[in-house]
């Protein structure tokens, strides 16, 4: 520990061990290998011991597959017309509805809202 903090030099290490100073250096190099070892290994709690980087790679591909639902359903809106709502009207409601407020008007719900569910699966 000292050789990493920088209070021994390799050297001095080396002698006080009774060793070479390349097997000192092997030794902090296995050291500092297995701790970032460590930190890349799975890290416990509720996501199945999963690593940061596969988390997070996860998370992407679900906002990826919910932001490609949104898009065909708004493409496939478009290309069949939007079921007589407005455009104006359908996009302040797809806010409202992202907002958590509660739908107003004699409409239906547009499609996207019913795609969300399935592309969260």
């Amino acid at each position: 520990m000292a050789v990493l903090k920088g209070e021994l030099s390799l050297a001095e290490a080396a002698r006080r061990h009774g060793v070479s100073s390349a097997t000192v250096g092997n030794w902090r190099d296995r050291f500092v290998d297995a701790g970032k070892a460590g930190m890349d290994r799975s890290l416990p709690g509720p996501d199945g011991g999963q690593s940061q980087t596969e988390r997070r790679l996860r998370t992407e591909c679900k906002e990826l597959k919910l932001a490609l639902a949104e898009a065909t359903v708004q493409l496939r809106i478009w290309q069949k017309g939007s079921a007589g709502i407005p455009e104006r009207t359908y996009w302040r409601r797809l806010a409202r509805h992202r907002a958590g407020d509660p739908a107003k008007g004699p409409w239906p719900a547009p499609k996207a809202d019913a795609v969300e569910a399935t592309a969260a699966k």
